[in-house]
């Protein structure tokens, strides 16, 4: 499912900045270094990426130097970096080197950008989109209030204390890097969660690579704007003084995402079958019981609760980056925090760390389809099939195992199931007894040995079944045939005709009883002729698709009769 608009990758909006903003810019005058990497141009104020796809990046953060200072690499995902040009940085060829990265070196050129309007009519969009934003938030807290704060500092600083020089500082910081600044100051992603707490799927994960990926990591770097390692301010204070105000907005989302993700999507961590709970690869003691080859209805929940501190062990790959992102996302308030302190003409609020909660208290839920798809399950046994296991409607499962290859009036065996999502995964096993029953509607295939539609003579008169079936429903059957005689008559010509003289249905009814290989009627009531004496039978399983009914009938309370039938399973 490809990302929305807003999940845009950092690399893509920053090249985006550099076509709208400074077309035409680009200079090849930097000296690459001996590995022949030359980064290009690079403009004061701005946020830089390196794309290092051959490497794998291990720490959030590196140090470098650009033409021999202090700067600071922060870590974007696995294999790019991004750092800030100081606004006041010395123009012209300045290599980079980062001893950490096998002294990598990438040579750039530094060059001054240029304001095409005043410092005031460009910095005129960004209070409108910070306006915008605040004004968007539709169900303020303390983390929206925070961020706001800051930017209220930010506006009285810019209305009533900056100097022309520090508005320039502000307008080249965010005209350097207004596409990327834009984006994140969008209202396109604010306030509305993407899925409910049941929908645990790859929207999940991809909202966790979105965590820290656009916002987050942008930003430390544009808006860490000149700051040093440290976090002390080593170019103009004006752009540090916007970054600071725009690293309130990346606060305040990732907060919002991780409250997302850490408390309305949760883990799943076990699931219950009939108020039976399963956990990880547990074998549970009670035992599930069904009829074979009929459908059975179950309720079924799931648990989950918040993402707590230990998940940081769990090994799955998206769970990885969550604790990841908040480690980068920390960080990131570790150096912003320092610049802020570094800040004394502008009241800023120290912004505060994500936390993850030690531990937390599950919630069951009904399992809804889209959770359903994230389970499976199977049985091992050799006369066991499992026929179908669906979901009836959220929070009710539908069962159905049938009975194989044997005659045994049960069978013991294992439901397992696993379950697996972009968070996490478990797995198990319930028992379950399976019961070989006479439930559900068959089909007559003999009567009293005769195929249906054979006749039981070859010449008049003579009599057939055409067809019938017996449904079981409980501990009472009902049963119907339909038959045909035929007799002889002699024609105006003195010929002896054969031909139909009767036909119709019939029907019978009766209980049973039995302990599933064999099973005693009782209770036998018969259409047509009249019976006499008490009618009774029995019924014999030959295996789990045939049975065999004997009925001892006496017709017309006189003749004694034996009829055997002989079904199979629809």
């Amino acid at each position: 499912m490809p990302f929305p608009k807003k999940h845009l990758s950092l690399k893509y909006l920053f090249a985006l900045t550099l076509a709208l903003v400074f077309t035409n810019c680009q200079d090849d005058d930097a000296q690459p270094d001996s590995s022949g990497r030359n980064g290009g141009a690079a403009y004061r104020y701005q946020a830089v990426l390196i794309d290092l796809p051959e490497t794998q990046l291990t720490q959030n953060h590196y140090g470098a130097t650009l033409a021999g200072q202090n700067i600071l690499l922060l870590k974007v995902d696995d294999h790019t970096l991004v750092f800030s040009v100081p606004g006041d940085f010395p123009l012209g060829n300045a290599e980079l080197l980062v001893p950490e990265l096998d002294n990598m070196k990438i040579a750039y050129n530094i060059v001054q950008p240029a304001l095409t309007q005043s410092a005031e009519a460009t910095i005129a969009p960004l209070i409108l989109n910070f306006e915008t934003y605040f004004a968007s938030i539709e169900t303020p807290n303390e983390d929206s209030n925070l961020a706001l704060n800051n930017y209220l500092a930010f506006k009285n600083y810019v209305d009533t204390q900056a100097t022309a020089e520090e508005k320039m500082e502000i307008a080249l910081f965010y005209q350097t890097n207004k596409t990327v600044i834009d984006d994140f100051l969008s209202v396109e992603d604010l306030g509305g969660r993407v899925l409910s707490s049941n929908d645990v799927s790859e929207e999940l994960r991809q909202k966790i690579y979105t965590k820290f990926g656009k916002a987050g990591a942008m930003a430390i770097a544009a808006a860490l704007g000149g700051a040093g390692i440290g976090g002390i301010i080593a170019g103009p204070v004006g752009a540090a003084i916007g970054a600071a105000a725009a690293f309130s907005v990346v606060y305040h989302k990732n907060k919002e995402i991780g409250d997302d993700i850490g408390n309305d999507y949760g883990i799943a961590y076990e699931n219950a079958v009939n108020g039976v709970t399963g956990e990880n690869d547990r074998n549970t003691t009670s035992t599930m019981s069904l009829s074979s080859d009929t459908p059975a209805t179950f309720t079924f929940q799931i648990a989950r609760r918040t993402i707590i501190a230990t998940d940081g062990s769990n090994q799955n790959e998206a769970m990885q980056k969550y604790f990841s992102s908040v480690s980068m996302f920390n960080e990131a308030v570790d150096h912003m925090n320092g610049i802020i302190n570094s800040i004394s003409i502008v009241d800023f609020t120290e912004f505060s760390h994500e936390t993850v909660p030690s531990d937390s208290n599950a919630q069951q839920q009904d399992v809804t389809l889209e959770t359903m798809n994230n389970f499976s399950f199977s049985i091992a046994h050799p006369n066991l099939q499992l026929i179908n296991s669906t979901l009836e409607n959220e929070g009710l499962l539908n069962l159905k195992v049938k009975i194989v290859n044997t005659t045994q009036p049960s069978v013991s065996g294992e439901l397992r199931y696993a379950y697996s999502d972009a968070l996490n995964g478990f797995s198990g096993k319930f028992p379950i007894e399976v019961e070989n029953n006479l439930q559900g509607t068959w089909t007559l295939t003999h009567f009293d040995g005769y195929a249906m539609g054979i006749w039981d003579n070859a010449d008049c008169p003579r009599y057939r079944t055409v067809s019938g079936s017996i449904t079981f429903t409980g501990q009472s059957f009902s049963a119907q045939s339909y038959s045909q005689d035929q007799g002889t008559w002699m024609d105006e010509f003195g010929q002896i005709q054969c031909s139909t003289m009767s036909s119709g249905n019939e029907t019978f009814t009766g209980n049973y009883a039995g302990d599933g290989s064999n099973y005693l009627v009782t209770n036998l009531q018969l259409s047509g002729p009249t019976i006499g004496g008490n009618p009774n039978g029995h019924i014999t399983v030959v295996d789990n698709n045939h049975i065999e009914m004997t009925l001892n009938v006496i017709w017309d309370g006189v003749e004694p009769d034996t009829v055997v039938l002989k079904y199979t399973r629809q």
